[in-house]
């Protein structure tokens, strides 16, 4: 009985020292070489939107460029004598009045037929004609345009006006037709008459002004 007793006693003092240490047990502190983990900061998402710039390019005008006007002519060409009778400097364009050379018998027919001459004054006016002289038969008060600026040109003057020292016209421009119209009109309206030369299909293909004596 008194041996139960101690052992009683015992199991119980067990008991009392075992709670003692669960109850006064510090707790547990992470040891220095316990890892660490860092948690990454999370940057937001930035929520503003930059729209990109619109470059706005100008559509380049396609239009179709007009085109020169060109002289509207109701006359065909062809090879012909003609006075110059107009020229305008802004655009280049001259006006021609065709005119025929007579000589001999169709000069002596012309005059009888068409400014009444007598058989006999005729023959006598056209047989005592020197070897620069002739009939001028024009019939008609239609002219022709030329633009100069897109014909090959020759001339009995020189730019500045000065005459060639033969009777052999000079190659020129229209530039130089302009010269002489602003320094005298008479340079290309009176002195020297002109020939305008032509292809089989009416083409212009050289305005000379000629010498004739």
């Amino acid at each position: 009985m008194k041996r139960n007793l101690i052992v009683t006693f015992l199991l119980c003092f067990i008991l009392i020292v075992s709670s003692c240490d669960i109850i006064m047990q510090p707790a547990t502190t992470p040891t220095q070489n316990a890892q660490t983990t860092e948690i990454p900061l999370e940057t937001p998402a930035s929520n503003i939107t930059i729209a990109p710039t619109e470059l706005t390019v100008q559509p380049q005008d396609t239009a179709t460029p007009q085109s020169e006007p060109t002289p509207y002519n109701t006359m065909e060409f062809y090879s012909c004598y003609a006075n110059m009778i107009s020229y305008n400097p802004s655009n280049g364009w001259a006006e021609f009045d065709y005119f025929y050379i007579l000589k001999g018998q169709e000069a002596i027919d012309y005059l009888v037929e068409h400014d009444g001459y007598s058989q006999i004054d005729a023959e006598n006016m056209v047989n005592d004609f020197a070897d620069g002289e002739y009939v001028c038969q024009n019939n008609n008060t239609s002219v022709r345009t030329i633009d100069l600026d897109t014909v090959p040109i020759k001339l009995m003057f020189y730019s500045d006006g000065t005459q060639v020292t033969d009777s052999i016209s000079v190659n020129s421009t229209s530039s130089d037709v302009t010269s002489l119209f602003n320094l005298n009109p008479d340079y290309l309206y009176k002195y020297f008459f002109f020939y305008i030369h032509c292809d089989s299909d009416g083409n212009v293909t050289l305005v000379e002004q000629v010498y004739w004596c």
